[in-house]
């Protein structure tokens, strides 16, 4: 940025000594509920209440919203042309004539109409006195009491004075003398104010009454006339306004101030020091607090973030971003030259400008020969916080991470501390850095830096600053202020400060200053609070802090903000609050109420005449006697976790700078239970959950019932069945996994029986045959069942076994094979003798392959058994041992799926009756030990 369109900037404007800039003004208009734009009167009641009356009707201010007040049938649309607050009652001089609002009830007074836009009243001993186009009036019961007629002087201002009533109007300024009007002067009066030496405006300026000739302040149209907060007058006027100190100094009020509009028709001030203005199409305006300004970009800089303030002699640096200007006793900037951008800070040493960037990198600027130059003088490491300080002739650059000695020649020295944030330079020329590593002062000597660590660090300081204060050091870490005396710390202001972190911290003799995002704290030596309820600008205050011309200087997000403290400690009149009510959905309760079942919020609604902005009054809450809950700004009290049954609920309110409202509003309430609280709703419910566990248990016992007789019956069944089939064929078929049609499986079937039974028939007894028979199948089914085969069924004095079905076995082959060979064996041993000194022998043959498996039979009467080749051949293996006389005969299928050798011996192939193909066969007997040579392979 070039200085030629630097000082363009700033050219046009011609300040005074006092701080320009705007006022923390707000409009209200239709949008908050008021009739119209255009005021034409305002009230202002002792008690807080504010009555505005329009070209469109009258309403009542609550310092939010507006609420239409009571008028005639037929007037509620009148333009007004004055009002007048006394004792409860508004007097309303209206175009349609004079009614007055009492209690809710308007009276008509007059019903004569004034066509001018204008009129006044004065509030006195005697009671409301009415000046209009029509004369001087006084109310009196329903009617108003003429005290003179005069039609011609278009009278539009009244007062109350020691020496009589003053009224004025077009035809100038008159007393009202043994009911004429006397002529003080032709001045055209607009309005009057009361005082020692009564004010008299006009529509070419101010005047006392004690001299009529001579103007205070500027040619000014006023409209009307206020005194508000020590002894200044406000003036409202057809070019914005004045304001007066009690000297009758004068400051204007207007669009480069911060009034949103240019003409201003009526002015009054509240209790509270706080100026509303009527105005002429732009609603109600509200100027907070006259001894604040805010500078911004159109005022100061092309910037309205202010990064640093520091003092130059008796000026005042102030640096923005993009530009710098320094600032003179008479309050005029004057901008510092030279092309920067990104400023973070500045200083003026013997050698030139230095200012920093928002790389951390220090710049010096100079003048040479006409020509602004600049250089780079040094880039400290990464840093997060810095400021330049001067002691006497040496000018520091303290960052976060070291310090930069600029002048008298250049030096830094680092420090591998935590982050360590600087201040201002100290009386004896050191600087203090607090951080997380502790309290510490730098200072140099004999050309040396000298780093001593003073204390530990007061508490969590990931960010601060530090700064001189009274009585030793200040620090402040993060959202905390602490004093530094030597022996301890000690915290400042701990139930002031709010807000956020400390952005900037400031001591000036005894007096300690502290900003944080939402406001501004004095913590010593006596404990002040500013924020938006005392007329400051809702900004972010940024950080640096400077006392100058008697004000305090202020950095913030917005711009400069400038503001006298002396004005902020005079008493000042403490606004009421009271809680009008307490309110659930739309129904307004009473001391004893009952809440329904949807009300889930309780709402605070204020009395009528409290005249503050909703958002600056804090609530708080105590439930059933307990606790105080923490103070919010939301009116409403949630009550979604309340427990059904009686309840209490006490609540308190305060504006800005009060105490807790006394005594606190208390509310008993019943709160409904749900309808699943309620009893018989859960006697029901209980009652329903008896019921259906009664049933679902006997349902259940009959259920068990039948499960145990089935289990019974399936166990006898099972016994008894079990006698005719395996077990395993028994479990299959009580299961349901017996499957009708048959399954492939592969299996080996055993087919053995006794050698030689028919002559063992003819040479014994029926009787010992059929003794022998059932040990020989006994022990024959022992044997099988053992090696997990089943017995499919018994032919005579044969046993028909099956290995792998129905229940899969993988090493089938080899558990048919041992159980042939023990069949055997067990044959040979046992006790039974034939005739004829014959032994017992056993014929087996085995045979592997695939089978159906399955139920086969008629629906009376069905039997599990295998079908296929496999079958048929292992009956003709079993044939087989007869005429090979062999104990046991094993066909390759099944040695083939052998695991182990079992001491067979190849016996050849053999041509079987219905086998097309003959058949290798393997044998076991006592009789033939396998040769070595023929060795059965193994199903490896």
């Amino acid at each position: 940025m070039t200085l030629g369109l630097l000082v363009a900037l700033v050219a046009p404007a011609a300040w005074s000594a006092s701080p320009p800039g705007e006022f923390s003004t707000r409009a209200f208009g239709p949008a908050e509920g008021m009739p119209g734009y255009k005021v034409r009167g305002l009230a202002a009641g002792p008690d807080g209440t504010l009555f505005v009356g329009t070209d469109s009707g009258i309403a009542r201010f609550d310092g939010a919203l507006f609420h239409p007040v009571p008028a005639p049938a037929g007037w509620e649309g009148a333009a007004t042309r004055e009002l007048c607050w006394r004792d409860g009652d508004l007097v309303a001089q209206t175009e349609l004539g004079v009614f007055v609002a009492r209690g809710g009830v308007a009276t008509i007074l007059d019903d004569r109409p004034l066509a001018q836009t204008n009129a006044g009243c004065s509030s006195g001993d005697d009671g409301i006195v009415l000046a209009n186009e029509l004369g001087v009036f006084r109310p009196a019961g329903d009617h108003l009491e003429q005290l003179v007629a005069a039609p011609g002087q278009r009278l539009r201002a009244a007062l109350h004075t020691a020496d009589g009533l003053l009224v004025g109007g077009v035809g100038g300024l008159f007393r009202l003398e043994d009911g004429q009007l006397a002529r003080l002067h032709d001045h055209r009066v607009r309005a009057l104010l009361g005082a020692d030496d009564p004010l008299v405006g006009t529509e070419v300026g101010l005047f006392r009454l004690s001299d009529l000739e001579a103007r205070i302040g500027p040619k000014f149209y006023v409209t009307d006339l206020a005194r508000f907060r020590d002894d200044r007058i406000a003036a409202s006027g057809g070019s914005g306004g004045l304001l007066f100190a009690p000297d009758l100094s004068w400051e204007r009020i207007d669009h480069r101030s911060g009034m949103p509009v240019q003409i201003l028709t009526r002015v009054v001030g509240d209790r509270d020091g706080q100026l509303w203005f009527g105005t002429m199409g732009g609603g109600l305006v509200r100027l907070s607090e006259p001894g604040v300004r805010s500078w911004n970009s159109d005022q100061l800089l092309p910037d309205n973030l202010v990064t640093s303030l520091g003092r130059d002699g008796g000026a005042l640096l102030v640096t923005t971003i993009p530009a710098a200007a320094r600032l003179g006793p008479d309050m005029v900037p004057e901008i510092i030259e030279g092309p920067r951008d990104g400023l973070g800070g500045l200083i003026r040493g013997e050698r030139g400008l230095y200012w920093s960037v928002p790389t951390g990198a220090v710049m010096r600027g100079w003048r040479e020969e006409g020509d602004w130059r600049q250089e780079h003088v040094v880039s400290p490491r990464p840093w997060r916080a810095a400021e330049f300080v001067r002691s006497g002739e040496t000018v520091w650059y303290a960052h976060s991470t070291g310090i930069v000695r600029l002048e008298p020649s250049v030096r830094s020295w680092d420090w591998d501390q935590p982050p360590l944030f600087p201040g201002p330079v100290d009386r004896d020329g050191s600087i203090a850095l607090v951080g997380e590593a502790g309290l510490f002062r730098v200072s140099e000597r004999d050309g040396e830096l000298r780093v001593d660590r003073l204390a530990d660090a007061p508490g969590p300081c990931a960010w601060g600053t530090t700064s001189p204060g009274p009585d030793g050091l200040l620090a402040a870490c993060e959202d905390a202020v602490f004093a530094w005396t030597g022996d301890g710390w000690r915290r400042l202001g701990e139930e002031l400060l709010d807000g956020g972190p400390v952005a900037g911290l400031f001591a000036d003799g005894d007096e300690v200053w502290a900003a944080t995002m939402v406001g501004l704290y004095r913590l010593a030596p006596t404990p002040l609070s500013l924020g938006p309820g005392e007329g400051l600008p809702r900004a972010a205050y940024t950080g640096p802090i400077e006392r100058f011309a008697d004000r305090l200087a202020v950095a913030t997000g917005s711009g400069l903000l400038w503001l006298d403290p002396a004005t902020f400690e005079q008493p000042r009149a403490v606004p009421e609050v009271r809680i009008g009510g307490l309110v659930a959905g739309d129904r307004r309760l009473g001391d004893i109420a009952e809440l329904l079942p949807g009300d889930r919020s309780l709402r605070v609604e204020l009395e009528d005449d409290t005249l503050l902005d909703r958002s600056d009054v804090s609530y708080r809450f105590r439930m059933d006697d307990g606790s105080w809950s923490e103070p919010t700004h939301e009116p409403t009290l949630e009550l979604h976790a309340l427990a059904p049954g009686a309840r209490s609920l006490e609540v308190q309110v305060r504006a800005a700078r009060t105490a807790w409202s006394e005594p606190p509003v208390r509310l008993d309430f019943f709160v409904p239970p749900h309808w699943w609280q309620r009893r018989d709703v859960q006697l029901g419910f209980l009652l329903l959950v008896a019921v259906a566990l009664w049933i679902y248990w006997r349902e259940r016992a009959k259920r068990l019932e039948t499960e145990l007789r089935r289990l019974k019956e399936a166990d006898e069944f099972r016994a008894v069945f079990g006698r005719f089939v395996t077990p395993e064929v028994a479990d299959e078929a009580l299961s349901g996994r017996l499957r009708r049609e048959g399954e492939r499986r592969e299996v080996s079937v055993l087919f053995a029986d006794i050698r030689g039974f028919t002559p063992l028939t003819e040479a014994l007894e029926p009787e010992e045959l059929v003794r022998l028979l059932n040990a020989w199948l006994g022990a024959a089914v022992e044997v099988i069942e053992d090696e997990g085969g089943v017995v499919n069924k018994f032919m005579g004095d044969a046993v028909v076994a099956i290995f792998g079905a129905p229940r899969e076995q993988l090493d089938h082959a080899d558990r048919a094979v041992r159980a042939a060979i023990r069949l055997a064996e067990a044959a040979r041993e046992s006790p039974v003798r034939g005739a004829g000194g014959r032994s017992l022998r056993a014929g087996v043959g085995i045979n592997s392959g695939e089978v159906i498996a399955g139920a086969v039979g008629a629906e009376s009467r069905m039997e599990y058994t295998v079908i296929g080749e496999a079958v048929n051949v292992a009956a003709r293996v079993e044939a087989l041992t007869r005429k090979l006389e062999a104990d046991v005969l094993v066909t390759g299928a099944t040695v083939e799926r052998l695991e182990q050798a079992h001491g067979l011996a190849e016996a050849g192939a053999h041509q079987l009756k219905g086998v097309s193909e003959p058949v290798t066969v393997w044998r076991w007997d006592d009789r033939s030990a396998p040769p070595t040579s023929q060795t059965p392979p193994t199903g490896d």
